[in-house]
């Protein structure tokens, strides 16, 4: 005697939040190996609040620097005001004649604030044209899904939506199911397995 299963309602499954973290264990810690990928990925406020934090304190340690050794013309003794709006000017190649190098020092620290303001100008305008180039699909996923009988099947059906008013062509779909399984020895293993849709493409 053969029981069928029947599929009455459907059953909805919510995923327990919208962003998700991966920890990698084992793993060197190294902040800045991977900032400009980051950055990349982040929003547009935070890229412009990076380029300006390291271009502001790149022109406090010169002001600093300029502090230390003295030798720029008009600017106040032990003003540290002067000597960061002097590093601006010399970083963002203004020059407004109201400052300048007057000893060997002060001429020496001119010379290594242009390398880097070359070089930071270099990495900040890379890092803006990576993001424009780059483009990004705006795709919004349900929050919810719904596994509901189809000809007798049980069928999870989920929608996606496009965000932009523009027209998606030849759009490739795939779904992957992430399933915790135990080993015959006893560790924790992860499986992907891909699943069969009805419609890979639109």
């Amino acid at each position: 005697m053969t029981r069928k299963r029947t599929w009455s309602q459907p059953t909805r499954l919510r995923p327990p939040g919208a962003d998700y973290s991966i920890r990698v264990l084992g793993d060197r810690r190294a902040p800045l190996r991977d900032f400009y990928h980051a950055l990349l990925r982040r929003p547009w406020r935070h890229t412009i609040a990076a380029i300006s934090a390291v271009f502001l304190a790149a022109n406090a340690l010169f002001a600093l620097a300029y502090l230390a050794s003295g030798g720029v013309a008009h600017a106040a003794p032990r003003s540290f005001p002067d000597a960061f709006f002097f590093s601006v000017q010399t970083m963002g190649t203004i020059g407004y004649g109201s400052m300048y190098p007057e000893s060997p020092a002060a001429n020496l620290l001119v010379v290594a604030e242009s390398i880097t303001s070359l070089t930071l100008t270099a990495l900040a305008t890379g890092l803006v044209f990576a993001k424009f180039s780059r483009s990004t699909a705006r795709v919004i996923f349900t929050r919810e899904v719904v596994i509901s009988p189809v000809d007798g099947l049980p069928t999870l059906m989920l929608r996606i939506s496009n965000q932009r008013r523009n027209r998606i062509v030849d759009a490739q779909i795939r779904a992957v199911v992430v399933r915790k399984e135990i080993t015959a020895e006893g560790n924790v293993f992860y499986r992907m397995l891909d699943m069969r849709l009805t419609r890979e493409h639109a």
